[in-house]
């Protein structure tokens, strides 16, 4: 329809008056229109995906003759765009949608759905239509509906009145998704309570926005500090959920999360060295810091290894340059006695520390575990996880999964889970696939054990409960 140009092809021109928040300055683009070989500058609408005329020479082209298409919908699987949300930023009011359910038959043709609400996006018809196809939870239960591509969005983070709805609505959908982990564990069965009590209420819009604060300011991660990071995060997965293994002791009480890395080996010669010279000619010890998730050693010789170790290189850092780092700091609290009782330890990787809100994996680790406008971390969902699989009797025993064609396996969930059951999606809708709560957590790429245990996080950290 019309192309950027750079700014030497701008025109002078009176402008419109327009009427924008106190905070926020008018954006201009210039564009021409190929159908009248004109430039003329356009305001960037804030409330929609839309170019707003700024002058009378700022004329749109003629949408209903051209051609060309207006989006570029794609039909392929794309990994970052299967869980999406209906994004209409700045306007809080609800979309109306025809849509039936995807079984038995239970049509619900006047289906209200708010802004922010997650969907599952399925496969449009051609690249060139502008509706696409999707799934979600509403009300109780599945539906299919087809949304306008341009409304569907990457970031859960869309704000309005109608949040605290939104929120509720996800909270019961992994409420039902949960149900037979009912029993299973007497402090899982706790943490289960604590998020139906919670659903019970619908929090406002202020409410929402507070809570955002407190997430973003509570499980802050702090690169240049990753012990104090780590403790911070341990503190809030801890406290909402430490199983016991004895009478006396808890889960937290046997892990160890390790504030190491590549980045810090690489920042003194000395200790460079010692990695390539210790660490990389162990089998017990290698580089477990490569790769965007984390690694768990759990049994011994390697566990006695890495115990060992980690004592040596705390009397060795005092000899290098870094020996006042947050690291260096965290090794002299080590004792051979504190870590007597340590039964786990969970590596991260260096990039671990880098996925974002956008990321909906970590390696084999399904990490979308999103709730209306928060999510944890992904750093702390990859916690969660290597904790689960490195523990046999006691943190989420009972969590387990199955591959696309049933077959029993853990709680991985790689890419191509997901891409099965959205094929799946697109050739019958749900179908068989919502009777199995394994192949919903390969399509909403998130384990709904670890769910559970997010949302539970998330509601302390806003509300303190």
């Amino acid at each position: 329809k019309y192309n950027l140009l750079p700014l030497e092809s701008r025109k002078g021109s009176p402008l419109f008056k327009v009427v924008s928040d106190e905070d926020e300055i008018p954006q201009l683009a210039y564009l021409l229109n190929k159908e009248t070989n004109t430039v003329a500058p356009f305001y960037l609408a804030t409330t929609e995906e839309a170019y707003i005329p700024a002058t009378r020479e700022s004329i749109l082209p003629n949408t209903s003759n051209s051609n060309l298409s207006l989006i570029n919908n794609s039909t392929d699987f794309e990994r970052n765009r299967i869980v999406v949300w209906l994004k209409r930023v700045g306007i809080n009011k609800k979309l109306k949608v025809k849509d039936s359910a995807s079984s038995s038959g239970n049509n619900s043709s006047n289906v209200l759905i708010p802004v922010g609400a997650k969907l599952i996006r399925l496969k449009p018809n051609s690249e060139s239509d502008e509706n696409t196809p999707c799934v979600y939870w509403w009300q109780g239960s599945y539906h299919q509906s087809s949304f306008p591509e341009n409304n569907l969005g990457n970031n859960n983070v869309v704000l309005s009145t109608l949040s605290g709805k939104v929120l509720q609505n996800d909270i019961k959908h992994l409420i039902n998704r949960i149900a037979s982990y009912e029993k299973k564990q007497p402090e899982f069965d706790v943490v289960i309570k604590s998020i139906k009590d919670f659903s019970k209420s619908v929090l406002s819009k202020n409410q929402i926005e507070d809570g955002l604060v407190a997430i973003a300011t509570n499980l802050k991660l702090n690169n240049d500090d990753k012990p104090a990071t780590l403790n911070r995060l341990r503190n809030a997965l801890f406290q909402i959920y430490d199983p016991s293994v004895s009478s006396t002791s808890y889960f937290s009480d046997e892990s160890l999360l390790l504030p190491l890395s590549a980045a810090w080996f690489n920042s003194d010669p000395k200790l460079l060295e010692r990695f390539n010279t210790v660490w990389l000619t162990s089998s017990s010890l290698g580089n477990r810091f490569e790769g965007f998730s984390g690694e768990g050693v759990s049994s011994d010789p390697m566990l006695s290894d890495i115990k060992a170790e980690l004592l040596q290189l705390k009397d060795f850092v005092n000899q290098t340059s870094v020996k006042d780092s947050p690291e260096s700091k965290w090794l002299q609290t080590l004792t051979s006695t504190s870590l007597n009782d340590i039964k786990r330890i969970i590596f991260l990787c260096d990039n671990t520390w880098k996925l974002g809100s956008s990321d909906r994996y970590a390696d084999y680790i399904a990490i979308e575990n999103s709730f209306a406008a928060f999510r944890l971390p992904p750093l702390l969902n990859v916690i969660i996880h290597e904790l689960t699989v490195n523990s046999i009797n006691s943190f989420l025993p009972f969590a387990s999964g199955s591959t696309p064609y049933g077959n029993m396996t853990d709680t991985h969930i790689p890419d191509d889970y997901t891409k099965a059951e959205w094929e799946k999606a697109n050739q019958g809708g749900l179908g068989a696939i919502e009777k199995n709560q394994d192949f919903l957590d390969h399509l909403y790429q998130s384990h709904r054990a670890y769910a559970a245990i997010a949302i539970r996080i998330i509601i302390h950290e806003i509300s303190g409960q």
